[in-house]
């Protein structure tokens, strides 16, 4: 026992927080920092997918941030974005709406999905709503951010424009984060 409280008190010790790591980010359109993919409501879907190997073997990342920039046009769009999750970057599980009670796990046929209103009056600079204005060359624009889990080894973003909705340009990527080793 002195022996061991000999060792503790003169080997120094130090704890500190495990800081985080942001690996390359993944874009809707990978050849360039900002171009846009046009959607129309009901008629197609832009996916974002991540494969955490693509970083170094064995990597898992902690969580992502899903990054968009919607331009709308004409009438007020709805954006929808759906995270799905593989193990494989194969067999994809979509995120479901699950409902527990005390003797029974219920899953619904609903998608845990985020939606997006865009006001086409309103534009955002620096986070702050404006006036649409064609003399100050500002458009409708959203800039919005949402943080989810990363549970397997690949996730994906499908975004996607309902029927009814109006039309909108997308810009999206994937941020994975990690904590250092």
């Amino acid at each position: 026992m002195f022996v061991t409280a000999f060792a503790i008190a003169l080997l120094p010790s130090t704890v500190s927080a495990n800081p985080s790591q942001t690996p390359p980010t993944k874009s809707l359109n990978n050849t360039a920092s900002t171009t846009q993919v046009y959607m129309t409501p009901g008629t197609a879907t832009s996916t974002i997918t991540y494969d955490s190997f693509s970083v170094g073997a064995d990597t898992k990342f902690n969580g992502m941030t899903i990054a968009v920039q919607v331009h709308a046009s004409g009438t007020a769009p709805i954006l929808k974005v759906r995270a799905e999750d593989s193990p494989d970057c194969i067999n994809w599980y979509p995120r479901s709406v699950v409902i527990t009670t005390a003797t029974t796990t219920i899953v619904t046929g609903s998608f845990n999905e985020y939606q997006i209103p865009i006001a086409t009056s309103t534009a955002q600079l620096g986070g702050t709503s404006i006036a649409s204005s064609s003399v100050l060359g500002i458009t409708p624009r959203v800039h919005q951010a949402v943080t989810i889990d990363a549970p397997m080894r690949c996730t994906r973003a499908i975004f996607y424009v309902p029927q009814g909705s109006g039309n909108l340009a997308l810009w999206a990527q994937l941020i994975p984060f990690k904590e250092k080793q």
